[in-house]
């Protein structure tokens, strides 16, 4: 009778864990957005997410780790301070010559929104000012439109006022885009889908980093929507510059605005 009663309840603990935690959601990867059509995505009351660097954008800057980061305060004493350096990061933002990895995706998010989906943006990036930027959002959404790609704009604009303060700014929805302003996307989504009480059929997410994914994953599943997650692996094919290339830039630069 007792053995009988530990297997009841481990099954009944396995399905609550399977319902409450993996709730309908899927994880791929995904190299070419060629493979997505936008006739296979279950259309209106599904949302689609689009992360946007290395997602849809790409520059060849090599990432910034923590020895690269020493290697420029060798090159760039003055760095060491803050406000010198978000200056010249934020000018080397501006500068940046962005390149879209897949054309075809501006026909993929077009046919989207044509077909009733809700497309909108969803990355980590700051919701406020930053350096010689006075709008992250406003200048995402501006270098996202010269490629033709833009976002479901019906939700207006919305600040998220429930998070920590970073740089002084919540999380914000901006023309489509939502800002997580460097905190979890997923508890970014979950503040979007209560807070302005939207309540989609499903949700599909596209973005290079399996964390963010891991992050939307959890707050559909706590939230009962079943989800489909890519992890876009395009941008890995592409080249990057070298650590020296980019000192060279970032030396360019900081010339420049001296």
């Amino acid at each position: 009778m007792f053995k009988k009663l530990v297997v009841t309840m481990m099954v009944s603990i396995s399905f609550i864990y399977f319902f409450f935690f993996n709730y309908k959601t899927q994880f791929y990867r995904l190299n070419s957005y060629n493979d997505v059509s936008a006739e296979t995505i279950e259309c209106p009351d599904t949302l689609v997410f689009f992360d946007v660097d290395d997602t849809l954008l790409w520059l060849p800057w090599p990432t910034f780790t923590w020895p690269f980061r020493l290697r420029v305060l060798w090159n760039f004493p003055e760095f060491i301070h803050a406000n010198r350096w978000e200056q010249i990061q934020s000018e080397l933002w501006r500068q940046a010559n962005f390149t879209l990895i897949e054309p075809v995706v501006v026909k993929l998010i077009d046919d989207l929104k044509s077909r009733g989906c809700i497309v909108l943006g969803l990355t980590s990036m700051e919701s406020g000012s930053y350096g010689v930027i006075a709008s992250m959002p406003e200048w995402r959404y501006e270098s996202l439109a010269a490629f033709g790609i833009t976002f479901t704009q019906k939700f207006g604009n919305h600040v998220f006022r429930n998070f920590p303060l970073y740089r002084e700014n919540y999380p914000m929805l901006y023309k489509g885009i939502l800002c997580a302003n460097q905190q979890s996307k997923g508890k970014v989504l979950e503040a979007f889908l209560t807070q302005l009480d939207v309540r989609p059929k499903k949700i599909v997410s596209f973005d290079d980093d399996p964390s963010a994914l891991q992050s939307i994953q959890d707050a559909c599943a706590k939230l009962h929507v079943p989800a489909t997650c890519y992890q876009y692996t395009g941008a890995e094919e592409l080249g990057k510059w070298s650590s020296d290339q980019m000192i060279n830039e970032i030396g360019i630069i900081a010339k420049n605005i001296r």
